[in-house]
């Protein structure tokens, strides 16, 4: 099946969009994707976009594999979360990736990560094309592909936003929404590209989607100790004073000293 690429000036189109338009988008996608899948698995990390994108794929799909790409370096709450979802979703066909190196095993080898950038630079060679980071690789990635070629995965779902970031962006435009991806051997399916924080929210209101403990705190779910993203300091500051102390002075960077002082952007 081919991919369909989209400019920037349709992707601004769809972005503008009524919700329910979005959904009944995102139900056509899946639909269409089943179609043709033997073993289609769902990527979860258990955040506000990936509990919309596994909630969708469910309606139509019971059998997809829930695949959560355990880092170890989650948040507690996340876990705590990931557990009650299991239980009350009814949730069997479920599996855990692990990582092929600890977050502290990269941070020794590799350094903390940095945030992305595109283009080449120093550390091209080394962080990939888009300057991945090399604990995202050993953490999720390597594990992520490993797993979908030993349980012959032809389809995973993911829950990205093209709004999310430029990089996010231009795959939206070169690969749209779907398209058979030879680095994971499988085809990729992303039903909520053109979506927005806001779509996202609301459709947890409206489908009454339990929410994740940890946006209590903060805006971000993702890998506690990560130093890959703007706001970083104040994000760990605040939820992790000892943990953003002692890696603060690994990096030799003076100390946001307020905690409780530093802004929570919560949505």
């Amino acid at each position: 099946m081919k991919n369909q690429k989209f400019t920037y000036k349709q992707y601004q189109t769809l972005r503008e969009l009524p919700l329910m338009q979005k959904i009944e988008r995102a139900e056509q996608l899946i639909v269409r994707e089943l179609k043709d899948a033997e073993k289609p698995a769902v990527a979860c990390s258990f955040g506000k976009d990936s509990m919309v994108l596994l909630h969708l794929v469910r309606v139509f799909c019971k059998r997809a594999i829930v695949v959560f790409h355990n880092t170890g370096v989650q948040y507690s709450e996340t876990y705590k979360y990931r557990d009650r979802i299991l239980k009350e979703w009814n949730i069997e066909n479920y599996h855990e990736s692990k990582p092929i190196m600890s977050f502290w095993k990269c941070v020794e080898k590799y350094g903390y990560p940095q945030f992305r950038q595109m283009g080449k630079g120093k550390s091209h060679k080394e962080q990939g094309k888009h300057r991945v980071p090399r604990c995202c690789y050993y953490l999720k990635e390597k594990p992520a592909k490993d797993f979908i070629k030993q349980a012959k995965i032809d389809l995973e779902f993911v829950g990205l936003q093209a709004s999310e970031s430029m990089v996010r962006r231009l795959s939206f435009f070169r690969e749209g929404e779907a398209f058979n991806s030879k680095s994971y051997g499988c085809r990729i399916v992303r039903p909520l590209m053109i979506w927005t924080d806001k779509d996202v929210w609301q459709y947890h209101e409206i489908f009454g989607i339990p929410l994740n403990p940890v946006y209590l705190k903060m805006k971000r779910n993702g890998c506690m100790p990560c130093t890959g993203f703007k706001g970083w300091r104040k994000q760990l500051a605040r939820t992790n004073p000892k943990v953003y102390a002692f890696i603060s002075k690994q990096m030799g960077q003076p100390l946001l000293t307020e905690y409780n002082k530093v802004p929570c952007d919560v949505t």
